[in-house]
C-alpha cells in the first residue's frame, strides 16, 4: 500500500508539474471593448507645484475617473517642466491637460486643450474624495468592470445663450470619447459624470456615479430566489407565504422618472430586452465645486475671452492684442535669426572638413613624389654636404632641413658636455660631505673646569 500511494503522488506531481507551465487567461477582463480610434480624446491629469496629500490623493481619483484613457500611472518629477509634458504629448495622442495647484489661499484647477488652447481656469471652492463618499454610504458598490469603459457625460442647467457656458458644454463634451447610439452597447456604460451649474452661487458640481439597472415590479423574497443562493425556507409551510409575506412591491417606492424599457438586454437578472427597469445611480466620487475665473484663447496664454472678476474696456483690449501681436513677431524674428545661424554654422563647418581632406591629399601626394625619387642622388647629396662641412668647419642645412656640424665643432660640444656632467658629480659630492660633517658636531657643548 505504501508503495502504491508513493507512485500515486509521484504520478499526481507529474501531471500537475504538465500544467504548471500553462498560460492562465482570465475569461471576462481580457477582452477588449472597441478599437480605440485617433480622434478618441486622452487626457493627462496632473499637480503642479507643492500640493498637500489631500490634493495628490484628489488628483488619483480624478485619473480614475478618466479611465481607460489618461495615464493612470504618470510620474511628475519636481524638475519637470510643463513644456516636456507637452512634447510627448503629441506622440502619445493627448489632447487634453488637467493641472491642479495649490495656494495658501486657493485650490486651482486649469483644464487645457493642447495644443492650441482653449484653456478654462477653475478656482475648487469644496471638494470631497472618493474613500470619503464611499465610507459615508450605506451599501457602497465594487463592481471592477466599471473603469474598463469611459464614463456618460451629463449636463444640467447650461444655458446655451452665455459665451462661457457655451465655451465650458464644448469642452466638458470633447473631454469623454463621443457616443454612437445605433451601435452603442448598454452593457458597457456603468458610469456617468455630472456637470451640473448651480445659477444661485454661480458653481458648477461635478459628481460620478455607478449605473445599476434593476427590474421593476420584482419585491424582494423574488430576487432572493433568483439567486443562484437560495434562502432558507424552513419556517415557513408554504412557498406562497415567503414571497406574500411583505404585499408590497419594491416599485412601488421607485420614481416612475427613473423607469425605462430596455432596448437591449442588460447583464442582471430580469434586466431582459424590451421589459421596463428602473435605473438606480450610487455616488463613487470625487465630489466637486467649481467656480469659473477666466477663459483664455491659447495653451495657458493668449487673449482672455472671459473673466469673471476683471472687466476691461475696447481700448485696453486692442492694446494688449496689439502687445501680444508684437510679441508674437518678435519671437518668430528670434526663430529665424536662430535657423539661419545654424544654417551658416552648418556650412562654415562642411568648407573647413573639405579644405582639410584637400589638404590630407595634397600632403599624401607630396610624400609619395619624395619617395619616388632616385635614392642614389641623394646619397651622393649627403657626401657632397659633409666634405663641405669638413673643409669650412661650420654647420651647412641639409636639403631635407637638418643641420649638418663639422667634426671640430661635435668635439668641442662634446668635451663641455663632459665638463658640465663633472661639474655636477663635484657639486653633489661636497654637498654630502658637509652634510656628513654637521652630522658629526655635538649639539651641545660640555664646559669644564
Amino acid at each position: 500500500t505504501r508503495i502504491l500511494r508513493h507512485r500515486l503522488v509521484n504520478l499526481c506531481d507529474i501531471s500537475f508539474a504538465g500544467h504548471m507551465g500553462k498560460r492562465r487567461r482570465k475569461k471576462r477582463t481580457h477582452v477588449q471593448h472597441e478599437q480605440v480610434s485617433h480622434k478618441t480624446p486622452r487626457s493627462f491629469i496632473l499637480e503642479r507645484g507643492a500640493v498637500g496629500k489631500t490634493v495628490s490623493q484628489l488628483v488619483l481619483n480624478m485619473r480614475q475617473v478618466m479611465e481607460p484613457y489618461t495615464a493612470s500611472k504618470l510620474k511628475v518629477l519636481q524638475r519637470n517642466v510643463l513644456k516636456d509634458f507637452v512634447h510627448i504629448a503629441g506622440p502619445l495622442g493627448v489632447t487634453h491637460f488637467l493641472m491642479f495647484s495649490a495656494t495658501s489661499e486657493f485650490t486651482n484647477l486649469k483644464m487645457a486643450k493642447v495644443p492650441h488652447g482653449p484653456t478654462l481656469t477653475f478656482h475648487i471652492t469644496q471638494f470631497a474624495l472618493s474613500s470619503d463618499v464611499v465610507n459615508s454610504l450605506r451599501k457602497p458598490v465594487a463592481d471592477s468592470l466599471q473603469y474598463l469603459a469611459p464614463p456618460l457625460v451629463v449636463l444640467n442647467n447650461f444655458s446655451p445663450d452665455l459665451l462661457p457656458h457655451k465655451l465650458m458644454t464644448t469642452f466638458f463634451q470633447n473631454l469623454f470619447p463621443s457616443i454612437n447610439i445605433h451601435t452603442v452597447k448598454l452593457a458597457e456604460i456603468r458610469r456617468c459624470v455630472l456637470f451640473s451649474f448651480d445659477s444661485e452661487n454661480g458653481l458648477i458640481h461635478f459628481r460620478h456615479y455607478n449605473i445599476k439597472i434593476a427590474p421593476v415590479g420584482v419585491s424582494k423574497a423574488v430576487k432572493k430566489l433568483a439567486k443562484s443562493k437560495l434562502p432558507d425556507l424552513s419556517k415557513y409551510k408554504d412557498i406562497s407565504d415567503f414571497v406574500l409575506r411583505g404585499n408590497v412591491s419594491e416599485s412601488e417606492f421607485e420614481d416612475e422618472d427613473s423607469k425605462v424599457t430596455l432596448p437591449q438586454d442588460v447583464p442582471g437578472r430580469g434586466n431582459v430586452k424590451s421589459e421596463q427597469s428602473s435605473v438606480r445611480l450610487t455616488e463613487l466620487g470625487p465630489r466637486m465645486s467649481l467656480q469659473l475665473i477666466k477663459i483664455e484663447d491659447g495653451f495657458c496664454e493668449g487673449e482672455v475671452l472671459h473673466h469673471e472678476f476683471i472687466y476691461k474696456t475696447k481700448k485696453e483690449v486692442r492694446k494688449l492684442k496689439k502687445k501680444r501681436v508684437d510679441k508674437r513677431k518678435l519671437k518668430e524674428e528670434r526663430r529665424k535669426q536662430q535657423e539661419d545661424n545654424i544654417e551658416r554654422k552648418k556650412l562654415i563647418k562642411e568648407k573647413h572638413k573639405m579644405q582639410c581632406v584637400a589638404g590630407q591629399q595634397q600632403t599624401s601626394k607630396s610624400n609619395e613624389s619624395e619617395e619616388s625619387n632616385d635614392p642614389e642622388e641623394s646619397d651622393d647629396e649627403t657626401e657632397q654636404i659633409q666634405r663641405q662641412v669638413e673643409e669650412e668647419g661650420e654647420s651647412v642645412v641639409d636639403t631635407t632641413g637638418k643641420t649638418v656640424m663639422s667634426s671640430r665643432k661635435r668635439s668641442a660640444k662634446e668635451a663641455q658636455m663632459k665638463g658640465a656632467e663633472s661639474g655636477k658629480k663635484l657639486r653633489k659630492k661636497s654637498k654630502i660631505t658637509i652634510r656628513k660633517e654637521k652630522l658629526r658636531k655635538p649639539k651641545f657643548r660640555v664646559k669644564t673646569k
